[in-house]
């Protein structure tokens, strides 16, 4: 037999061609586990890939086929099993699950394994499939120890998710390699419904104040990427907390304030625990920060709300207090090279607006707090009232 016969097994396996596939068997000195020169895919992975569910059960029943045997493309490489699952053909992983000779656990060249890359790819009856079986290792992490759960996380499936979290085999708090654990992952990636399943299952108080190798919490993930949802739910949750900060000493407070969250930051001076001084290591305040990025609503909110906010301090790297700065930008502008004529004279204004209410706060700080905090209750109002009146003639109409 020739390769050419053999060539003619792989391609009648990939197109689905079962009589022409059974004649092809026949032939008793046919090397069954041929492979095409470029990856090395033999004619069962083409059809597990395929999903020629007729042609795998065939070629399934033949002792000669190695069922586990991979393909490779470089350092790459998957077995049949293994692509089965990524692609998801459920009637196929049923047929091979039933094999005793199939590897459910065998990875790729990064060690992902079947039920890690059908959690990857969305694919609940896979996942719900591969929970059943005693012989798959629900926990085996890749080569950067990434588990099938966080990587479920982090695609937002939600569905998978809840179905992980009811097998008490599966462990919810397990981090990577660099410390990311999937309570991070969602609050990083803004999932709701999953921080808050999270944060009411009791097995996550292991994890819940966990830091990465750059002392990130999930709490100060929230607070980075601005999702105000999962930040009142972590506020309302007393066993967070609250005052950790980064290796460079961002805090939470600082994080919200640095990428312009005003509603975060709003909710977290809410707060009596947040720190609205806190320093990071290079001297920098979260006004001073506010400041900087002319941010002049974030800076009236700190001012109106706070305590008491140091307006002194300066970064380390320009030596300006938060007013100097301010006074600064209020003539120069910021990254002029960065930016259209119109955005810096805009960014000049907001500037010259935040120097004078920082001159009004140094000589009159609690008289610049009531003036603020009469702003900000008349915006509240005005806003409660707005929505209010809309929602009543919506009610009516319908």
């Amino acid at each position: 037999m020739d390769e050419a016969n053999e060539r003619e097994l792989w391609e009648a396996s990939t197109e689905g061609d079962i009589e022409k596939v059974k004649e092809l068997l026949q032939h008793k000195d046919i090397n069954v586990n041929w492979g095409d020169e470029e990856y090395d895919r033999s004619s069962f992975y083409r059809a597990c890939g395929h999903g020629r569910t007729e042609i795998v059960e065939l070629l399934l029943n033949d002792p000669r086929v190695d069922v586990n045997k991979s393909m490779r493309r470089g350092e790459y490489m998957a077995t049949p099993f293994y692509i089965a699952c990524q692609v998801g053909h459920i009637d196929i992983i049923k047929m091979l699950l039933k094999d005793p000779r199939i590897d459910v656990n065998e990875g790729n060249d990064n060690q992902a394994t079947p039920l890690f890359i059908a959690c990857e790819n969305g694919h609940y009856d896979v996942v719900e499939l591969l929970l059943g079986d005693t012989r798959v290792q629900v926990n085996q992490p890749t080569n950067i120890q990434v588990v099938p759960f966080l990587i479920a996380c982090e695609g937002g499936y939600g569905d998978i998710v809840k179905l992980m979290m009811s097998d008490p085999r599966v462990d919810i708090n397990r981090a990577s390699d660099q410390g990311w654990t999937p309570l991070m992952i969602v609050c990083q990636e803004k999932f709701v419904t999953l921080a808050q399943l999270l944060l009411q299952d009791p097995r996550i108080s292991s994890s819940l104040n966990s830091m990465t190798e750059r002392f990130v919490t999930a709490f100060y993930l929230a607070c980075q990427s601005g999702n105000y949802e999962i930040v009142k739910l972590m506020l309302n949750d007393k066993r967070i907390d609250y005052t950790r900060s980064t290796v460079d000493g961002y805090s939470p407070f600082f994080v919200a304030c640095l990428e312009g969250h005003s509603k975060v930051v709003e909710l977290l001076l809410s707060n009596p625990n947040i720190n609205v001084n806190a320093k990071t290591n290079d001297g920098r305040t979260p006004i001073w920060q506010a400041t900087y990025n002319s941010d002049l609503d974030i800076v009236k909110l700190i001012l109106a709300k706070a305590e008491k906010v140091d307006i002194q301090s300066k970064w380390d790297v320009v030596n300006l207090t938060a007013l100097g700065q301010a006074k600064f930008f209020s003539v120069a502008g910021q990254r002029e090279w960065e930016r259209t004529d119109q955005e810096v004279q805009l960014r000049k204004q907001y500037s010259k607006q935040i120097a004078q209410i920082l001159e009004m706060y140094e000589s009159f700080p609690e008289q610049t707090k009531f003036e603020l905090g009469k702003e900000f209750d008349y915006l509240s109002k005005f806003f409660f009232f707005f929505f209010f009146f809309f929602e009543k003639i919506d009610i009516q109409n319908q």
